[in-house]
């Protein structure tokens, strides 16, 4: 009987639900559920709040670079950038709320802050802030947001802000000394209006997480919540990290190995220009893991423990450990490097993508198959 209690205890809720029960248990497993759902709540505005704040940051080191455009104020604004890119890695797990909603330009909050990785998008963004800082308009927060993603995105910025092979030619292009590079002066207007429209956005994003998608997680199934049940909003979040999972597996890890060929794809990699991809790695990882199993959060494993999947939450935790610590192990230097020439370094991400293979390959047996959800479609399925 133990062996089931998730799924007698946990929602026996509205007709057409995916979770079903005995109506004596529905208490103590809505309880169970409530309380796993305020603290994936809270712990989501902390990360939402997070990004909102570094997104601040980097628009007034924009500011103070563009001011006074010295080698030091361009680290810090590079610093700024990758501090951003990190809280948002932290964010990546959660495929609704607010950075999912759409209504701005015909294109998702989250399209608008990462075009990586449709395909064609290096050459895509690189032509498109090429085209753009050799137009003559005036660049603004009000003319940038008409543009298309690819002009407007964090990888936009990435490509204007570590673009160059060599961190001294964007400095020279910056200050003018490389007139062949850009226009150091509509390189910063440019600079100033991206990251004014990604703070305003992601300050609007933290804003609805906290006084609409919060709050419904944490009275779902009541009247004024956006969730009708308990099992829709937990069918979020379980859908969520399993899309989250196959992104990972499969567009972060096994693309840029360009596995069956000798050399691999170093230009695949997420943020391959700030060689700033094993961080946005470690930081995926970590924070699957702060949703599953947290010191000071109710996390998805006490959920599980309470159905008595005692043997399935070990196996999904060992699968989850072994990916950090492939990560862990890893050269700290940069993979675009150990990824490059005609004889790459594969055996790390080799090693690594194994590990990952397993771990959603784990998800799916340990996690969603116990909790019977109705799979979303993912984009990235069968890539």
């Amino acid at each position: 009987m133990k062996k089931y209690t998730l799924l007698i205890a946990l929602l026996a809720l509205a007709a057409g639900g995916w979770w079903y029960g005995q109506n004596h248990h529905q208490a103590q497993g809505s309880e169970t559920v409530q309380q796993w759902l305020n603290s994936f709540s809270q712990l989501t505005y902390q990360r939402y709040l997070n990004l909102a704040q570094s997104a601040d940051a980097l628009h007034s080191a924009s500011e103070t670079f563009c001011q006074n455009r010295s080698a030091q104020n361009l680290a810090l604004t590079q610093d700024a950038w990758k501090t951003l890119s990190t809280h948002y890695a932290r964010v990546e797990a959660i495929s609704f709320g607010p950075l999912s909603s759409s209504g701005e330009a015909n294109s998702s909050r989250k399209q608008r802050l990462k075009t990586w990785p449709a395909q064609g998008h290096n050459h895509k963004v690189e032509r498109a802030i090429q085209q753009l800082i050799s137009a003559d308009n005036e660049i603004t927060t009000d003319s940038l947001a008409q543009y298309p993603t690819q002009f407007q995105s964090l990888d936009a910025l990435e490509y204007l802000l570590f673009g160059h092979a060599e961190k001294a030619r964007t400095a020279q292009c910056f200050s003018g000394d490389d007139h062949t590079a850009c226009d150091p002066q509509r390189s910063c207007q440019f600079l100033m209006a991206s990251s004014a429209n990604i703070a305003n956005l992601l300050n609007r994003v933290e804003q609805e997480w906290r006084n609409e998608f919060g709050a419904s997680l944490a009275s779902a199934g009541q009247s004024g919540s956006l969730y009708l049940d308990q099992g829709t909003a937990v069918g979020d979040i379980i859908n969520g990290l399993k899309s989250h999972l196959i992104l990972l597996r499969n567009k972060k890890v096994r693309d840029p190995l360009n596995s069956g060929y000798d050399v691999a794809d170093p230009k695949s990699l997420e943020a391959w220009r700030s060689q700033h991809s094993l961080k946005l790695l470690q930081t995926n990882i970590d924070s699957l893991s702060e949703i599953y199993s947290s010191p000071n959060q109710f996390g998805l494993k006490n959920v599980l423990l309470a159905g008595g999947f005692e043997a399935e939450a070990q196996q999904f935790e060992a699968a989850l450990q072994h990916a950090k610590q492939q990560l862990k192990a890893m050269d700290t230097s940069s993979l675009r490097n150990q990824l490059s020439g005609q004889q790459p370094d594969k055996a790390a991400m080799t090693a690594l993508y194994k590990a990952v293979f397993e771990l959603s390959e784990r998800y799916t047996l340990d996690v969603v198959q116990p909790l019977p959800i109705q799979n979303s479609f993912n984009e990235f399925d069968g890539d």
